[in-house]
């Protein structure tokens, strides 16, 4: 079983989970498109619902086949990555701009703390703002407490290399997510993309963290407990 990434053998899995899955997928698609536009219109409306349902499943499926492509390319090497001047501020206000709707009923106000409008690193423009988006989608879905997530940047170093931190939280957290723990790419409703988005990071000579749990005063009891920042997330990449 593969369970770790880096494996030379994940690419060759992933490549031949791809090749099997599309076909089927297309012939579904295929089949179930020409149903819901059969011009003599013989479904009810309650049949056409559930057939619609099951279209944006089988799409969704498509999607994600689509991301074990992508992960697979990343992971053999077979995509070139651009290594070019890029605006970080600017590039963090794309990725908050590419963020899908939510749900009817909730609006997440994302703010951007730039420490230098003009902060500058080097890479793939369009794959990091794809990577950005990945995980301020994952992070938002997270959020529980209030409904404003902050994203601060700021620059320093990191094994003793000029980097850009940018810090993922909630602002009453966001001073207390600075600790370096691993990040959970394996969360539910996010498909690859969070593992998609770390790999592309790390091509870009960056890392990403998640927050370790801390230790805090239980006010309702003399005891302690463990406070766990979800919705946070700090990543690293070289300043140009």
């Amino acid at each position: 079983m593969i369970d770790v990434l880096g494996d030379p053998r994940l690419p060759r899995l992933l490549s031949q989970a791809v090749h099997e899955f599309r076909t089927p997928l297309s012939v579904i698609l295929g089949y179930l498109r020409l149903v819901l536009k059969d011009p003599s219109n013989s479904l009810d409306s309650r049949h056409r619902k559930m057939l619609e349902d099951v279209e944006k499943s089988v799409e969704k499926v498509r999607h994600l086949v689509t991301e074990m492509s992508e992960l697979s390319q990343l992971e053999k090497g077979e995509i070139t990555l651009r290594h070019e001047p890029v605006n970080l501020p600017a590039l963090l206000k794309d990725a908050v701009a590419a963020l899908p709707e939510e749900l009817e009923g909730r609006r997440t106000e994302i703010t951007i703390e730039a420490a230098d409008k003009q902060t500058m690193i080097r890479g793939d423009a369009t794959r990091l703002t794809r990577a950005f988006t990945s995980v301020l989608f994952a992070l938002r879905r997270e959020i529980v407490a209030s409904d404003q997530l902050l994203i601060r940047e700021h620059t320093g170093t990191f094994k003793e290399k000029r980097v850009v931190w940018i810090r993922f939280a909630e602002p009453e957290h966001i001073d207390e997510v600075g600790s370096l723990g691993t990040f959970n790419e394996w969360r539910g409703g996010c498909g690859l993309s969070l593992i998609t988005a770390r790999t592309v990071i790390s091509a870009h000579g960056g890392a990403i963290f998640g927050p370790s749990d801390q230790l805090v005063k239980d006010p309702d009891s003399d005891g302690w407990k463990t406070e766990s920042f979800k919705a946070a997330a700090t990543i690293a990449l070289p300043v140009s």
